[in-house]
């Protein structure tokens, strides 16, 4: 197995697996309660939340990173097999000159 980091080319095997893999989730169904009906849509907006999680780690905004495991069916074939998204510490904080609304 190997552990790196996750990279734009990565996109679709990282939707593929979020999207099953997070039905697992108990939060999920409660996020998601039409995914099943809609789940062209709930592809696509998956997959527009992982782009945007892998541009903003281009900026230091998040950390993906993918673990890569050989298929069974090629071992010369590597298969992401699982991911990770980690918020930056100070990445979602208000900038210290931004200002307060309402000012």
């Amino acid at each position: 197995m190997i552990v790196r980091t996750a990279t734009l080319a990565d996109l679709d095997e990282i939707t593929a697996l979020g999207v099953v893999a997070l039905q697992d989730d108990p939060v999920w169904p409660y996020r998601f309660p039409n995914a099943a009906e809609y789940r062209d849509d709930h592809v696509k907006y998956s997959r527009i939340r992982f782009l945007a999680y892998l541009e903003n780690a281009e900026n230091g905004g998040y950390t993906v990173m993918v673990v890569e495991a050989p298929s069974k069916e090629n071992a010369c074939v590597k298969k992401i097999i699982a991911m990770s998204v980690w918020v930056s510490p100070g990445y979602h904080l208000p900038k210290a000159n931004a200002l307060v609304q309402g000012e």
